[in-house]
Parts: C-alpha cells; structure tokens; sequence
C-alpha cells in the first residue's frame, strides 16, 4: 500500500509556547504523521495497531495539537477545550518512520461485533481534544491483569475499592491495593460492604462511606477524594451527605440508560457518568465514545468488574476499548483530576483547628463564634460545628471572602438548629456582600433560614449582580430585644446553582 507522509505546522497556536518546558526531558517531538491515503485499501487493527482522528468519520475535522501528558491537558483546560490553535497539514515526501512510545505491546485484534473502522498508523506525539477514565470496581483479582495492560499503554486507571471484600477469594489482597497506588493508579471509595445507598439511614452510609475511607486511608496515607455509588444507586440526600467527602462521586450506565455519557472538559460538577464495558452490548457505544473524545473536549468513563465470565465482556474486548484511546492519542486520567471541585467554600463544616479561613467579626462582651465539638446532622461528615452565641444587643459574626462571577446563579445550602435560648428564626442572618473587581461595594442579598431545636436543611438561590468579582458571605447571630442563645451552623455550601442541592 502506497503511503504518504503529512507535516504538522503548528501556527499560533496556546501550546507553543508550553510544549517545551511542558515535555521536560521526553524525547524531541516528532513532526509527522503516517497516514493511508489509499481509498481501497484494507487497513485493520490488524494491520497497522493504530487508529486516527484523520481517518475515522467521527473524529474528522478535528484538530491534532501536539502530545501533552495527561497533568499537561488538565492544566491547560480552557485552552484544550477551546482548541485555538491553527494546524496546517502540508505534503511531504519521502515519508519518515514512527518510533511508537517506550512500552509499547502487541496490537489487539478487535473483539467480535465490535465496530471499526478503517484506522491506520498515526504518530502518537498527537494530542486528542478530550480524555478517557477508566475504573475497575469492586476489588476483583480480575483486574490484575488489566492493570498490567493499561500500563504498557502508559495508562492509569482507578480502583473503586470495597474494603470488606478486600483478602477474600477471588479479590485482591491489601498489599496488591497498595502496590496499585504505588504504581500511580487510583483508589476510590466503593463502600464497605457493597450496600444499596439508598435503602440505608443516613447514619448506616455514614459508617459504609466512612469506614471504607479510613481503611484505604491506614492502607495507602490517602484518603480518597472519588467515590462510585455502589449499584449505581443514588438519591439527592446521597449526594448530599457526600459532598464534603469526596471531590466527585461516579453513578453507572447501563445500555438502556439514556443520560450524559460524557462530561465537558473543565465542568466542576461532581457526578460523573460511567458506561458499563462489562457489558458486551455497551462496546459499541464506549467506542464511538472514545472517537468521540479524539475530536472534541470532553472526558467519558469507563467501568468494569470482571472480565471473561459467562454473559460479560472477554478480556480482548475489554481492551479494545483501552488500546482505542491509546491509538487515538486519547489521554487517560484519573477521576480525581478531572471530576469536580474542592468547592468555593474553605471548611465548609468548620473542622479546621481556630478556623481560620472564617473570620471573626462580633460586637458586645456577650457574643463568640467559635468552631466546637458536636453531633452533626445524620449522616454528615464532621464531628465540629460553628457556634454563634449573642445576646440582644450585640452580633456573632463569622465571615468569609469567595470569588464569584457575575450574573452567575449560586446555591447557598447548609444545615441549622438552635442550640439554646430563646431565639427566632429572624435573629439569625446569611447575607453576602457583593463586591467589584476594586471591592468597591455594589449591593447585599440577605437570607434568614427558618430554624428549630434539631438540625434542618436551608437552601436558597442567589445571582450574583452585574460588575460582582468578589461576595463576603457573612454569618450573624443579633437577637432581638429579650432574646439570647446560641445556633449551630454546619455544612455552609455555595456553588453554581446548576450542581444541584449540596450542604
């Protein structure tokens, strides 16, 4: 088959500037590409190991910037997403060879039924526009070996561990938990004991959640900041008990599921969707995901249990999907990367010793504000509050300073009860003071939550006004003529409305 070599030219592009210092001591950059130009041609996995964003209809048009490793993509964000720069594709003869990357394997023959296309060579110093993840759930000494294979494609991938099933037959051991971490994979929070989440109180999710991330804790000196819903099974209370757990939290697909199979490159929201590849019938769709991903900015994720059992995906489709992403350039990350936000709020449930990024601001000898040790609502985490205690004629303030964007519709939620006194829900105030790029003052928006003597749940909307840069989010027990006592605040959270009800 007659080939022809193509020439990238990057012009003006957002990565030419980084590249050098981005790549550091990796080999000098290639500037071709192999591509088949033969119409007839019969060019298979087989044949050439390599598919291409140039080649395959569903990634045409797309741009092929030049290799970044994967922290290099996420740095980046806006600039990959936008895919700014201008390439040039110009003819070049004789030509040159392609030095795949060190570790390298055989090529996988695609599985039976699973749909390709004419791919053919291309050089993997190519960046796709998007990302791929890859989990392996459960803890099944199956997924061994496909760590071993998703290393010679220098991928990593993360482990949802069930602690509880940890060291029995057919898991893995402990000590082949941490050699994964220690090889730079992931470890995730799969629950305890594998429980349906939303057939359990709030206290019984407390102590799966929990239990599990202390176990993988004491094992690695990590706790894990991703969590996969066991089942899949999730409800908004869920979400909510783990937003100040974890920084992303993964639900499943089936081949039925009709939801988002992808999330847009720099979204901090924190549910992530994850297609079920142990299920042959969703091999199709995981594969024209991943084309999806060569040509534009979004990450889909993959999930797994076992492999080569009756009724579920063989081992070479299993990987199919994987050396796809590999020969497509596209990046492999890990949820924790990727997925989610620590959150606008700094100590959202007050657990920081002194508190320090609340600051203190009361008036009167009678008033405090200070973090203290108490029993947060059910299933939340934490084992510290904040105490506002105030008198009539003095203030309990604690503040803090968040970025905001303006016009930008934010979610304020927490939890509040009155721990003692007399005191109304009108004596208790959550205002943020909006502020310009100058801090000059703009406007206020004031908020008074209904409260009683057990802990309940606010939740309000505000827009941040025109010009807004910065809000002072202030907290501020003033009690009315006669009245006096003290209010817990715990799980204070703002974040952009359209991520749901967290706090």
């Amino acid at each position: 088959m007659e080939e022809q070599s193509v020439k990238v030219v990057v012009m003006g592009s957002p990565f030419k500037g980084l590249i050098k210092g981005l790549r550091g001591s990796e080999s000098p950059r290639t500037d071709s590409i192999v591509r088949a130009e033969s119409a007839t041609a019969d060019v298979s996995l087989t044949d050439r190991g390599r598919h291409t964003a140039e080649t395959d209809p569903a990634c045409e048009g797309a741009p092929a910037p030049p290799r970044l490793n994967r922290r290099a993509l996420l740095s980046m964000g806006t600039a990959v997403a936008a895919g700014t720069g201008a390439v040039a594709l110009l003819s070049s003869s004789p030509a040159q060879a392609v030095t795949p990357l060190p570790g390298r394997v055989g090529t996988v023959v695609p599985a039976a039924g699973v749909a390709t296309a004419g791919y053919t060579l291309r050089n993997q110093t190519a960046l796709a526009r998007g990302a791929v993840v890859f989990t392996l759930d459960d803890g099944y000494s199956d997924a061994l070996s496909l760590l071993d294979f998703h290393e010679t494609l220098d991928q990593r991938v993360a482990l949802a561990i069930t602690c509880g099933w940890i060291g029995q037959p057919g898991k893995m051991t402990a000590e082949q938990v941490l050699d994964a971490c220690v090889r730079g994979h992931e470890i995730a929070n799969h629950s305890t004991s594998h429980a349906d989440y939303v057939t359990l109180t709030p206290d019984q999710r407390a102590t799966e959640t929990d239990t599990c991330s202390d176990w993988i804790q004491g094992l690695t000196g990590q706790r894990p900041s991703t969590f996969a819903y066991p089942f899949g099974s999730w409800n908004a209370a869920c979400d909510q008990e783990l937003y100040s757990r974890f920084r992303s939290w993964g639900v499943t697909l089936s081949p039925t599921t009709n939801l988002p199979s992808w999330t847009n490159l720099g979204d901090s929201f924190p549910r992530f969707y994850r297609v079920d590849i142990e299920n042959p019938a969703n091999l199709n769709r995981a594969m024209a995901l991943v084309r999806k991903a060569a040509a534009s900015p979004i990450i889909v994720s993959f999930y797994s249990h076992q492999i080569d059992r009756p009724g579920i995906s063989t081992v070479d489709q299993y990987r199919t999907v994987a050396q796809l992403a590999y020969d497509l350039s596209v990046p492999t990350v890990l949820p924790r990367d990727v997925f989610g936000s620590a959150g606008i709020i700094s100590d959202p449930s007050f657990e920081e010793p002194g508190i320090p990024t609340w600051f203190a601001s009361s008036t009167g000898t009678a008033a405090s504000s200070d973090s203290v040790t108490a029993l947060s609502d059910a299933g939340m985490f934490g084992t510290k509050v904040l105490a506002l205690t105030a008198t009539s004629g003095s203030q309990a303030v604690r503040s803090q300073a968040i970025p905001v964007t303006e016009s930008v519709i934010y979610r304020l939620a927490g939890r509040i009860r009155i721990a003692s006194g007399n005191l109304l829900s009108r004596d208790i105030e959550l205002s943020i003071k909006w502020r310009n790029a100058n801090e000059e003052a703009i406007s206020e928006t004031s908020f008074y939550p209904n409260m009683g003597s057990t802990w309940s749940r606010f939740e309000t909307d505000v827009t941040a006004p025109a010009k807004s840069r910065f809000g002072y989010l202030n907290c501020i027990l003033a009690p009315g003529s006669a009245r006096s006592g003290t209010v817990y605040l715990d799980h204070i959270d703002i974040r952009v409305a359209g991520h749901g009800s967290l706090g």
